[in-house]
């Protein structure tokens, strides 16, 4: 490559294309062909779902794979863990809405943290 300075390729560019959007019934598979004529099948999962069983979660990942489908929506939640604004004591205030004050913290909490 270097002998003849040629690129083989460029990871860093997208060659920009129509958007794929699809909508179907949970439990159903959609086939859905892509632009280079490329097709993938894709599972929805059902109502009935339960979503908080990481084994119920592996097993639906297992199956639809070996059936060569790519299964879509909510598939795993811990329901055991805080969520990111509990766990990381955020406000419950959309960020939006707080003032410049509100958003920073003051000189002495700042070199508290590189005290403790």
């Amino acid at each position: 490559m270097k002998d003849h300075e040629l690129t083989l390729n460029a990871p860093d560019f997208i060659r920009p294309r129509e958007e794929i959007t699809v909508d179907y019934e949970p439990g159903t598979v959609q086939d859905i062909e892509l632009e280079d004529g490329s097709r993938v099948l894709l599972r929805k999962v059902d109502h009935d779902y339960d979503a908080t069983s990481r084994i119920g979660a592996l097993s639906v990942i297992h199956d639809t794979r070996t059936r060569g489908e790519f299964v879509t929506g909510l598939l795993f939640v811990d329901t055991n863990v805080p969520d990111l604004n509990e766990r990381e004591k955020l406000t419950q205030t959309p960020l939006r809405d707080l003032k410049e004050d509100e958003l920073r913290i003051s000189r002495e909490q700042w070199d508290a943290l590189f005290t403790s």
